[in-house]
This record gives C-alpha cells, structure tokens and sequence, in this order.
C-alpha cells in the first residue's frame, strides 16, 4: 500500500519563526515502518509565489510516524520565514 498527497506549512505571522511542523492525518493504512518522503511544492500560496517556494531553503523531514494514523511534517529554514507554503509528500 502507499499514498501521497498535499499540506501546508505554515510558518505564522510577523516576526515569523526558522521552523513549524504540519500533521498528516488519516491514513489507515500506513505503517509504522512506511518509508515516507515530503518536499516543498512548486505551487503558489496566496502567501508565497511560485519563485518563493522554489528559493526558500526549507529542509523537511517525516518525524512520529504512527501506524493506521499518520506522520508530522517537520520544516525548517536558515531564514525567519512567515506565511504558509505548499508541500507534497508519499509514503510506501
């Protein structure tokens, strides 16, 4: 079994934060084990445009992946950043 889809991560508002984290959420199917990927989307946000999201340095990672719940999406950034972006992920 696998699944992919969408989040937003968002860093807030002013004076903004380095980092944030997003929970992906019904998944029934998903293993403890999953192997799960996640990367900032080439998608505008009414926040961000499409250049933004591809220049801002966000690292992200899957953390507290839970079996037939789901996992966290961990962003982090060298920049204080504001305002939401688009991610996709996948999990196997």
């Amino acid at each position: 079994m696998s699944a992919k889809g969408t989040a937003i991560i968002d860093f807030g508002s002013s004076p903004g934060t380095f980092d944030c984290t997003t929970t992906v959420t019904g998944q029934d199917d998903i293993a403890a084990d999953s192997s799960c990927e996640a990367w900032v989307s080439s998608e505008a946000t009414d926040d961000h445009s499409v250049d933004e999201h591809c220049i801002a340095p966000i690292r992200l990672r899957i953390i507290n992946v839970t079996a037939a719940t789901g996992f966290t999406i961990q962003a982090v950034c060298d920049w204080q950043l504001t305002g939401q972006f688009n991610v996709r992920w996948v999990w196997v």
